[in-house]
């Protein structure tokens, strides 16, 4: 009687990730299990893979912190120097050719105190001219502890005149923003100088109609003798 049975074969299965499978012998559905663990050895090895190329991903997004620039600290203003003696202001030459004639009377010198509660740090005034009581000439310099606070009393000082009926004119003296005030009692001219603030007086009637012209030619005297 004839064998009707299928020959049997030898296989050998080779898998791409693990090598080459064992031997044996394969019949029909048997090659399928071989098969099979191929495909299982596939699937583990492209989920390893996988998951290092996540991992790598991961770890390349990742960047180091971007480092905190260091604050930059302003420096406080210069302490504002004050003259100790009226001639380093004004000199009787430059007084008298502003005026466009001599002038007589003594020079006094007052140095005024602080005042914390406007932030002055001190005051040098200059009267030139002074007869009795009269004071044809005068000169302030005031020191304060910030340019803001410096700026704010040449306001002050600003509005009061013109409320007191002062008309203002703006000019500039030394790069500075200035304002000319011309009153019925007298004429002023006041600036700020970084934390320091500069102020220019007339008496009442000295200067004449030329008195703005007197006022800013003395101040730019004061300006250029100032350190």
């Amino acid at each position: 009687m004839r064998d009707t049975m299928p020959a049997m074969r030898r296989e050998s299965a080779v898998c791409p990730y693990g090598g080459a499978m064992r031997t044996g012998w394969v019949v029909g559905g048997l090659l399928m299990v071989t098969l099979a663990a191929c495909s299982q050895s596939s699937n583990s090895a492209s989920k390893t893979s996988s998951a290092a190329t996540a991992s790598s991903a991961s770890a390349s997004t990742k960047t180091s912190p971007t480092p905190k620039p260091t604050p930059k600290k302003t420096p406080p203003p210069h302490r504002a120097v004050l003259p100790n003696d009226c001639s380093l202001l004004l000199t009787h030459a430059t007084v008298n050719k502003a005026l466009g004639r001599t002038l007589t009377g003594k020079t006094v010198y007052i140095k005024g105190l602080a005042e914390p509660k406007i932030g002055r740090t001190g005051r040098a005034t200059c009267r030139y001219g002074v007869r009795n009581k009269a004071v044809p000439i005068e000169v302030g310099v005031s020191g304060y502890q910030t340019v803001a606070e410096a700026d704010t009393r040449v306001k002050v000082t600003v509005g009061a005149e013109r409320d007191a009926g002062a008309s203002s004119s703006s000019t500039t003296i030394a790069g500075h923003g200035a304002t000319v005030l011309l009153g019925k009692h007298g004429s002023l001219l006041v600036y700020g100088d970084s934390n320091r603030t500069v102020a220019v007086t007339l008496g009442a009637g000295v200067g004449g109609r030329q008195a703005a012209t007197v006022l800013q030619k003395l101040a730019a005297a004061v300006a250029a003798n100032l350190t």
